[in-house]
């Protein structure tokens, strides 16, 4: 199969010069909303924005509308497609359920939930509410968070499967 590249370039623009698009689906949360502001604040745009450039010269915006409606005086990374409006319309239909479409590893989302700090309360939030969606038991672990990184030798995960019941943890699997 060969798979055509369809990025153009990356562009830094003023997110308030890209053209919303009117047929996005998604809408945001005061909940997303505050998490997206905190991970901005924390870690900074660490990931682009898509949008195609139409005939006139305008960005218009296929995904991050949350990103570049949360920051419009920022300079934003944008992947800039060659896509016309069909295909733009398909990218914005199916990006993000596509990703949704993945299974969850809940013991390796536990061991990276508990690798990690939250930058605030809404992150936190989002954090506990992936694990339950996980079906994990959280039970409190001890070890020592003098850095971001784990102890892999002292650590101790603990499970539960979301079918039976049955926790487990890493001694016992």
């Amino acid at each position: 199969m060969n798979i055509r590249n369809r990025v153009v370039e990356l562009r830094h623009v003023l997110a308030s010069e890209l053209q919303l698009n009117k047929k996005n689906w998604r809408q945001h949360p005061p909940q997303q909303q505050s998490a997206v502001l905190e991970m901005l604040a924390d870690i900074g745009y660490a990931d682009a924005l898509i949008a195609r450039q139409t005939e006139d010269g305008q960005l218009f915006l296929i995904d991050g509308h949350l990103r570049a409606g949360l920051t419009p005086e920022q300079k934003v990374p944008v992947i800039v497609v060659d896509l016309n409006q069909d295909e733009s319309d398909k990218l914005l239909l199916t990006l993000d359920p596509l990703a949704a479409m993945a299974d969850v590893d809940s013991c390796a989302l536990k061991l990276l939930l508990d690798s990690v700090d939250s930058s605030g309360e809404a992150i936190s939030c989002l954090y506990e509410e992936m694990a339950e969606a996980a079906g994990l038991c959280i039970k409190e672990i001890e070890h020592k968070r003098s850095t971001r990184e784990i102890d892999v030798d002292s650590f101790e995960m603990q499970c539960c499967c979301p079918q039976c019941g049955f926790e487990f943890n890493d001694k016992n699997t």
